[in-house]
């Protein structure tokens, strides 16, 4: 009869007794949040051969403290990247918090070897490619450098910082068998003759141009559409 009672009583207790929640593996919680905000980097690091890196540095000591085991979640008004913010919130209480976090995105880009002043027109060694986080820079950056010689700067570039796209008006192009004036220039001379474009061009770049004669020849695409040949 004792042992019944005694059971009896060890079962009671237990029935009163809360089960503890699981414990929280604050680890796996900031795997995941550094995996979610990775992710949502992703589209734009494709566009800019970037490569991505993650900062979440008080995020598993906070999960460690909640309540439950807690939910990450990107708030909806947080950059994708740059100083952006990560959450934690508990489905079945008002826990919520929301962390400061940082996505990083490194390319080689072309800056600026000097100021450039508004209303110049690039040319091959007014940029240098260098490696730079560009996701402090809102305003967007030029990747392409091919597209950059014979663009006009619509407002003040400086040196080392990356070329946001609206700083910049598309360079003039000239395509395959429109016809062009050429300037053959040797030592002491300069020759003036009428030719045909055989590669797609851009202002500032080469051109290869086939002349009046059948001869191919390579130059430089002017601003005024003329191809400028040094022999």
């Amino acid at each position: 009869m004792l042992l019944i009672r005694s059971l009896a009583l060890a079962t009671a207790l237990l029935a009163s007794t809360p089960l503890l929640a699981a414990p929280v593996d604050a680890q796996s919680i900031a795997e995941i949040g550094e995996r979610m905000l990775r992710d949502r980097a992703q589209s734009q690091a494709d566009v800019l051969g970037a490569e991505i890196a993650v900062r979440v540095p008080t995020l598993a000591s906070r999960a460690a403290d909640a309540p439950c085991k807690p939910e990450v979640f990107l708030p909806p008004s947080s950059r994708s990247w740059g100083k952006t913010q990560i959450g934690l919130r508990c489905a079945d209480s008002n826990w919520t918090v929301r962390l400061p976090a940082e996505v990083s995105l490194t390319a080689t880009i072309p800056v600026p070897t000097r100021p450039i002043k508004a209303g110049s027109v690039l040319a091959q060694g007014d940029w240098t490619l260098t490696e730079l986080d560009v996701a402090g820079w809102t305003r967007g950056v030029t990747v392409d450098e091919q597209s950059l010689a014979g663009s006009r700067v619509t407002r003040p570039l400086r040196a080392g910082e990356p070329i946001p796209p609206d700083a910049l008006t598309s360079a003039a192009r000239m395509g395959v068998g429109e016809q062009v004036r050429v300037l053959l220039i040797g030592k002491g001379f300069t020759v003036r003759s009428a030719g045909e474009i055989v590669q797609q061009s851009t202002v500032g770049g080469s051109a290869r141009v086939k002349l009046e004669s059948g001869r191919t020849v390579s130059g430089t695409l002017r601003a005024d559409k003329q191809i400028e040949v040094h022999l």
